[in-house]
């Protein structure tokens, strides 16, 4: 009896599960591509870069001088947000996208982001 139950309970896991798959394809799939090409360029690549060395390249460059010239404060300052990226708590991710967002709308003005997906949002919405 219990092998039967088993076997129903696993037949009913695989059907849902290949609903969920094809709910997945036909009907997330494209709105998520569609999200994620604003992020999967060269463009959106060079300003993510450019956001990490905007949160790392000073501490790195603090702790350098402060090591060099004896700047204990400095050192420690640079020392302590630098582990506070590596924390689990903190996600620096949080704060680099966005800048990396706001970086590619300042270089970039002409590649609108809104135009590709912002805009094709507040279409769907409106029908």
């Amino acid at each position: 009896m219990k092998i039967i139950i088993y076997t129903l309970v696993i037949i009913f896991l695989v059907i849902t599960y290949h609903k969920f798959l094809l709910w997945l394809r036909y009907f997330v799939k494209p709105q998520i591509k569609e999200w994620l090409k604003i992020f999967l360029d060269w463009k959106f690549a060079v300003c993510y870069i450019l956001a990490w060395a905007i949160l790392h390249i000073p501490l790195y460059v603090g702790i350098i001088l402060g090591s060099i010239f004896a700047i204990k404060w400095l050192t420690v300052l640079c020392t302590t947000i630098y582990a506070i990226y590596w924390t689990p708590i903190f996600n620096e991710y949080i704060i680099q996208i966005p800048i990396a967002i706001w970086l590619k709308k300042v270089f970039f003005s002409k590649d609108n982001i809104k135009s590709r997906f912002l805009l094709k949002s507040n279409i769907k919405t409106q029908k």
